[in-house]
């Protein structure tokens, strides 16, 4: 008998392995679109997590029975050996350490290959299918928004809808438009 399970996870056996325990590497992350249990996913931005994104670290909790919907909480199981520490306190190169300060990014980390609106078109397409929507619906309610306020009553409704950090950077790099930090809401209201 034999295979170390820490060594094996994720591979197939090519013998009876017998039984063993691993530790796994897991994250609070809250859906940035809906997720299955099991599914591939990566970071979005920090709490953040979506299958529409270039690098995928882990798999939502496999445990779950039914859908995570947008903006729910859930375990990411990140995948077997990519961690760097494990003290149950841990690290790995893709997710940003719990010491750091908490400060929302501009946008995400990408690959070099990537420039800043390309990725930040990524963001608002995972964001937009998140809410049931495409990307250029919700950045036109976000302009219409900003040019008329709450007296909103569109085509689409986002009324009440939370907006994650990042968004407003996001808007700006697809967009090329600067928009104030006193300026951004973190919501959508209508007045209707």
């Amino acid at each position: 008998m034999g295979s170390d399970a820490t060594t094996t996870i994720g591979t197939k056996l090519t013998e009876e392995a017998g039984r063993d325990a691993i530790h796994v590497a897991v994250m609070a992350v809250r859906a940035m679109r809906t997720v299955r249990p099991g599914q591939h996913i990566g970071i979005v931005e920090p709490g953040w997590a979506s299958p529409a994104v270039q690098n995928l670290i882990g798999i939502a909790d496999p445990f779950l029975s039914g859908t995570i919907e947008t903006g729910e909480w859930f375990w990411m199981l990140l995948y077997p050996r990519t961690i760097t520490t494990l003290r149950h306190v841990w690290e790995h190169p893709d997710v940003p350490s719990e010491e750091q300060p908490s400060t929302p990014t501009p946008a995400p980390s990408v690959d070099p290959g990537i420039d800043a609106r390309s990725a930040s078109w990524g963001w608002m397409d995972a964001y937009a299918a998140g809410l049931g929507h495409t990307s250029t619906q919700v950045i036109e309610y976000a302009t219409r928004y900003l040019d008329e306020g709450d007296n909103l009553c569109g085509d689409i409704s986002l009324d009440g809808t939370d907006i994650p950090d990042g968004f407003w950077d996001h808007y700006q790099n697809v967009t090329g438009r600067q928009v104030a930090n006193e300026d951004r809401p973190s919501w959508f209201s209508c007045s209707c």
